[in-house]
């Protein structure tokens, strides 16, 4: 938890927001939990930027690279791209 990481390895570490991945935004799972957790979690930022599920995430994994690596077209590499930016446009 965050509590363990701040008293262990870094007490100025601080949250910087919410981020969902693996996302499906057509089905009803998803749309409960982003309520769910938008909801429990109201005083934290949320990401705008969301990683969709896609196979090619797996497939990275089991070749050890990372998604942009085999495939910089795909949605869930071009969503990390724009992850980086939000991030570094609110830093």
């Amino acid at each position: 938890t965050i509590k363990k990481i701040k008293r262990k390895l870094n007490p100025s570490i601080e949250i910087g927001g919410i981020l969902f991945t693996k996302c499906n935004k057509r089905t009803n799972l998803y749309r409960r939990t982003y309520g769910q957790v938008t909801k429990a979690f109201q005083s934290l930022p949320i990401f705008n930027c969301q990683i969709p599920y896609t196979v090619k995430v797996g497939d990275a994994n089991s070749y050890g690279m990372s998604v942009m690596e085999l495939e910089q077209a795909n949605p869930a590499s071009l969503a990390y791209l724009e992850l980086a930016k939000e991030v570094l446009a609110n830093a």
